[in-house]
C-alpha cells in the first residue's frame, strides 16, 4: 500500500522447503532493507524485488535481491569484508553501524557456526543479499 505500485516483487520458493522452519528475523529484515535502501529510494520506474529459495546439498539458500542499485563500489567492498571477518563484525556490532545487516550476520554465526551466514553482491545495478542455512534430515540445524 504505502509504495503504490512504485515497484513490483516475485517469489520464487523450491517445492518443499517452505515446511522447513527458519528464524523469522532473518528473511523479514534483509527484505525490508532491499525496499528501504534499495527500491524506495530510486527515481525511475522499473523497480523489482526478487525472492528466491532453495535447497543446495545440506543448506537452505535464499536470495533477496533487488535493483535499487545503491550499494557498489567502496561501500559494498567495506560491507563484504565486515561481513566476512569476525572481529570487524563484532567493532561494526558494538559501534552499532549497519545494525540490520550486522546482527543478521552476528546471529546466524552464532546460531549455524561457518555453515550459515549471508553475503552481498551488487553487479549491474542490482543488489543480491544470499543467506546460507544448513539444514539436517530433521530440518534447520
Amino acid at each position: 500500500m504505502r509504495f503504490n505500485g512504485r515497484f513490483r516483487w516475485e517469489m520464487e520458493m523450491e517445492e518443499g522447503i517452505g515446511d522447513l522452519p527458519i528464524d523469522k528475523m532473518i528473511l523479514q529484515p534483509l527484505v525490508e532493507n532491499a525496499v528501504y535502501h534499495g527500491l524506495e529510494k530510486r527515481t525511475e520506474p522499473g523497480g523489482m524485488l526478487w525472492i528466491k529459495g532453495r535447497r543446495e546439498g545440506q543448506s537452505l539458500v535464499f536470495s533477496i535481491i533487488d535493483n535499487g542499485g545503491r550499494l557498489e563500489g567502496e561501500r559494498l567492498a567495506k560491507l563484504q569484508e565486515t561481513l566476512a571477518d569476525r572481529e570487524l563484525l563484532e567493532q561494526e556490532r558494538r559501534a552499532r553501524k549497519r545494525i540490520g545487516l550486522v546482527n543478521i550476520q552476528s546471529r546466524l554465526k552464532l546460531m549455524y557456526g561457518e555453515e550459515g551466514g549471508l553475503t552481498v553482491e551488487g553487479k549491474d545495478g542490482k543488489v543480491t543479499v544470499t543467506v546460507r542455512l544448513p539444514i539436517e534430515e530433521t530440518g534447520i540445524l
